[in-house]
């Protein structure tokens, strides 16, 4: 399952995805703060994972529109990604030959200080992944929601992996 995560060397991918964005106002603005991508259909996409301090930068661009997170692992079967304050820490789990990001907890990051959000007010991520045909093509599905406002994106797709050299 590391197909799309780096092992410590670069890893490339392009592919094409599904994404909505939610509709109303406060969903829009948190999407656009978060540089969330937009809503369409067959969005050309790349992905480049990059090595970093103790894990991976994730550089995801939608339609020429930039979407960065780092993941690093945690303790046990726990991953943690961050994006901009937020940090979520997800069990993973396989399942029939899939990937799944089970969110355990989300946490706010102010400076050295770390908050743990309480589940009424933390976002909420459904993820999951799972290698296709050739064992270079990844079908991938997530889902970010947030209390009170509910959808902020959902896209699906599929990344082929490109050669190390590409």
């Amino acid at each position: 399952m590391r197909l799309l995560h780096s092992t410590g060397a670069l890893m490339r991918g392009a592919g094409s995805f599904n994404v909505r964005r939610g509709n109303r106002r406060a969903a829009r603005l948190l999407a656009s703060l978060f540089r969330l991508p937009e809503t369409g259909e067959n969005v050309s996409t790349r992905v480049v994972v990059t090595p970093c301090r103790d894990g991976e930068r994730w550089h995801r661009t939608f339609a020429g529109k930039s979407f960065v997170t780092e993941q690093r692992a945690h303790a046990g079967p726990f991953l943690a990604e961050r994006i901009g304050m937020i940090e979520i820490l997800f069990r993973l789990e396989v399942k029939n030959g899939a990937l799944f990001y089970q969110q355990t907890m989300a946490v706010l990051n102010l400076g050295p200080w770390r908050m743990p959000l309480p589940g009424w007010l933390a976002p909420r991520v459904v993820a999951s992944e799972q290698v296709a045909a050739g064992a270079t093509r990844v079908q991938v599905s997530v889902s970010v929601d947030a209390p009170v406002v509910g959808l902020l994106v959902a896209y699906s797709g599929t990344i082929e992996r490109e050669d190390e050299g590409a």
